[in-house]
Protein backbone atom coordinates (compact mmCIF):
# COMPACT_ATOMS: atom_id res chain seq x y z
CA UNK A 1 0.00 0.00 0.00
CA UNK A 2 0.98 3.32 -0.94
CA UNK A 3 0.41 6.72 0.58
CA UNK A 4 1.14 10.36 -1.36
CA UNK A 5 0.77 13.49 0.76
CA UNK A 6 0.13 17.09 -0.02
CA UNK A 7 3.64 17.85 -0.35
CA UNK A 8 4.69 15.33 -2.68
CA UNK A 9 6.38 12.88 -0.16
CA UNK A 10 5.26 8.87 -1.09
CA UNK A 11 5.00 6.71 1.91
CA UNK A 12 4.63 3.08 1.91
CA UNK A 13 4.69 0.44 4.80
CA UNK A 14 8.21 -1.05 6.33
CA UNK A 15 8.22 -4.30 6.42
CA UNK A 16 10.96 -5.09 8.62
CA UNK A 17 10.13 -8.58 9.40
CA UNK A 18 11.88 -10.12 6.32
CA UNK A 19 15.00 -8.41 7.23
CA UNK A 20 15.19 -9.51 10.52
CA UNK A 21 14.57 -13.23 8.86
CA UNK A 22 17.67 -12.58 6.81
CA UNK A 23 20.95 -14.70 7.50
CA UNK A 24 22.38 -11.27 5.98
CA UNK A 25 20.99 -9.38 9.32
CA UNK A 26 21.88 -12.24 11.69
CA UNK A 27 25.67 -12.49 10.39
CA UNK A 28 25.87 -8.75 11.01
CA UNK A 29 24.13 -9.17 14.75
CA UNK A 30 27.14 -11.79 15.37
CA UNK A 31 29.86 -9.88 13.08
CA UNK A 32 30.98 -8.18 16.37
CA UNK A 33 29.15 -4.17 14.55
CA UNK A 34 26.62 -3.93 16.67
CA UNK A 35 29.21 -4.27 19.36
CA UNK A 36 31.37 -1.67 18.33
CA UNK A 37 28.04 0.44 17.67
CA UNK A 38 26.75 0.39 21.15
CA UNK A 39 30.34 0.87 22.96
CA UNK A 40 30.37 4.00 20.96
CA UNK A 41 27.15 5.23 21.50
CA UNK A 42 27.51 4.74 25.09
CA UNK A 43 30.68 6.02 25.65
CA UNK A 44 29.61 9.06 24.13
CA UNK A 45 26.74 9.19 26.33
CA UNK A 46 29.05 8.61 29.35
CA UNK A 47 31.24 11.43 28.09
CA UNK A 48 28.39 14.00 27.54
CA UNK A 49 26.92 13.44 30.99
CA UNK A 50 30.08 14.29 32.29
CA UNK A 51 30.33 17.43 30.05
CA UNK A 52 27.47 18.15 28.14
CA UNK A 53 29.79 20.77 26.30
CA UNK A 54 31.95 18.22 24.47
CA UNK A 55 30.88 16.76 21.45
CA UNK A 56 31.74 13.34 20.20
CA UNK A 57 31.74 13.58 16.48
CA UNK A 58 29.47 11.96 14.80
CA UNK A 59 27.23 11.67 17.90
CA UNK A 60 24.95 14.46 19.43
CA UNK A 61 22.31 14.07 22.36
CA UNK A 62 20.01 16.52 23.81
CA UNK A 63 16.88 16.64 26.26
CA UNK A 64 14.35 19.34 26.43
CA UNK A 65 11.87 18.42 29.42
CA UNK A 66 10.05 15.27 29.00
CA UNK A 67 11.84 14.29 25.45
CA UNK A 68 15.35 13.66 25.02
CA UNK A 69 17.14 12.15 21.34
CA UNK A 70 20.47 11.15 20.11
CA UNK A 71 20.91 10.99 16.67
CA UNK A 72 23.95 10.25 14.39
CA UNK A 73 25.47 11.91 10.83
CA UNK A 74 28.10 10.48 8.77
CA UNK A 75 30.67 10.81 10.82
CA UNK A 76 29.69 8.23 12.52
CA UNK A 77 31.62 5.17 12.07
CA UNK A 78 29.58 3.07 9.64
CA UNK A 79 29.97 1.13 6.11
CA UNK A 80 26.53 1.35 4.84
CA UNK A 81 23.01 2.61 4.88
CA UNK A 82 22.39 -1.08 5.43
CA UNK A 83 24.13 -1.46 8.80
CA UNK A 84 22.43 1.33 9.93
CA UNK A 85 19.09 0.25 8.83
CA UNK A 86 20.44 -3.16 10.89
CA UNK A 87 21.02 -1.02 14.15
CA UNK A 88 17.26 0.81 13.66
CA UNK A 89 15.88 -2.85 13.81
CA UNK A 90 18.34 -3.96 16.49
CA UNK A 91 17.06 -1.16 18.71
CA UNK A 92 13.30 -2.19 17.54
CA UNK A 93 13.66 -6.06 18.23
CA UNK A 94 15.83 -4.83 21.65
CA UNK A 95 12.56 -2.45 23.06
CA UNK A 96 10.36 -5.48 22.08
CA UNK A 97 11.98 -7.37 25.17
CA UNK A 98 10.72 -4.49 27.35
CA UNK A 99 7.05 -4.48 26.25
CA UNK A 100 7.10 -2.34 23.36
CA UNK A 101 4.85 -3.00 20.25
CA UNK A 102 5.31 -0.93 16.98
CA UNK A 103 2.61 1.90 15.91
CA UNK A 104 3.87 2.48 12.97
CA UNK A 105 6.85 1.71 10.07
CA UNK A 106 6.95 3.28 7.31
CA UNK A 107 9.15 3.92 4.22
CA UNK A 108 9.00 7.26 3.15
CA UNK A 109 10.48 9.41 -0.24
CA UNK A 110 11.47 12.55 0.16
CA UNK A 111 12.11 15.22 -2.88
CA UNK A 112 15.29 15.06 -4.54
CA UNK A 113 15.79 11.25 -3.85
CA UNK A 114 16.05 11.28 0.25
CA UNK A 115 14.42 8.46 1.73
CA UNK A 116 13.38 7.89 5.61
CA UNK A 117 12.95 4.20 7.07
CA UNK A 118 10.80 5.10 10.37
CA UNK A 119 9.73 2.95 13.05
CA UNK A 120 7.77 4.65 16.23
CA UNK A 121 7.07 2.28 18.98
CA UNK A 122 4.93 2.83 21.87
CA UNK A 123 4.72 0.46 25.11
CA UNK A 124 1.94 -1.96 24.94
CA UNK A 125 -1.34 -1.47 26.82
CA UNK A 126 -1.20 -4.98 27.89
CA UNK A 127 1.20 -4.07 30.02
CA UNK A 128 0.32 -4.28 34.09
CA UNK A 129 -0.74 -0.81 35.77
CA UNK A 130 1.90 0.61 38.13
CA UNK A 131 -0.21 2.03 41.27
CA UNK A 132 -3.75 2.48 38.37
CA UNK A 133 -1.60 4.24 35.81
CA UNK A 134 -0.30 3.01 32.48
CA UNK A 135 3.60 1.65 32.31
CA UNK A 136 4.95 4.30 29.96
CA UNK A 137 8.64 2.69 30.77
CA UNK A 138 10.70 4.98 28.52
CA UNK A 139 7.77 6.84 26.65
CA UNK A 140 7.41 6.62 22.98
CA UNK A 141 10.29 6.33 20.73
CA UNK A 142 10.48 7.42 17.57
CA UNK A 143 13.33 5.83 14.87
CA UNK A 144 14.39 7.53 11.75
CA UNK A 145 17.13 6.42 9.59
CA UNK A 146 17.08 9.49 6.47
CA UNK A 147 19.61 8.83 3.30
CA UNK A 148 20.45 9.51 0.16
CA UNK A 149 21.58 6.64 -1.84
CA UNK A 150 24.37 5.44 0.30
CA UNK A 151 25.21 8.90 2.20
CA UNK A 152 23.67 9.42 5.44
CA UNK A 153 21.13 12.46 6.09
CA UNK A 154 20.56 11.67 9.38
CA UNK A 155 19.93 8.73 11.83
CA UNK A 156 18.07 9.70 14.83
CA UNK A 157 15.79 8.11 18.03
CA UNK A 158 13.74 10.65 19.70
CA UNK A 159 12.32 9.96 23.41
CA UNK A 160 9.12 11.45 24.41
CA UNK A 161 7.36 10.73 27.77
CA UNK A 162 4.20 11.90 29.03
CA UNK A 163 3.42 13.82 32.14
CA UNK A 164 -0.04 12.73 32.49
CA UNK A 165 -2.24 11.54 35.11
CA UNK A 166 -2.95 8.97 33.05
CA UNK A 167 0.69 7.65 32.85
CA UNK A 168 3.66 6.35 35.40
CA UNK A 169 6.42 8.81 35.58
CA UNK A 170 8.07 6.69 33.40
CA UNK A 171 11.76 5.95 33.41
CA UNK A 172 15.07 8.03 32.30
CA UNK A 173 16.46 8.76 28.74
CA UNK A 174 19.81 7.37 30.75
CA UNK A 175 17.94 4.61 31.79
CA UNK A 176 16.70 3.82 28.12
CA UNK A 177 20.63 4.46 26.99
CA UNK A 178 21.80 1.96 29.07
CA UNK A 179 19.28 -0.80 28.20
CA UNK A 180 19.87 -0.53 24.51
CA UNK A 181 23.92 0.08 24.42
CA UNK A 182 25.61 -0.96 27.60
CA UNK A 183 27.53 -4.00 26.68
Amino acid sequence: MQFISKNGTESSAYLPHQTLNSIEWKNWVNSGVLEIFCKTIYTAFTDYKINPVYVTEGIKFGKNKMSSAFSLDHKFPFESIQELEYFQLYICEKLKERGYIVQLSEDKVHDHGERSLIIYQKPSYKLPLIQGKSDQIFGNIHVELRFHGEKLIFFKMIVHRYNDHKFDVGLEFDELLEFLFKV
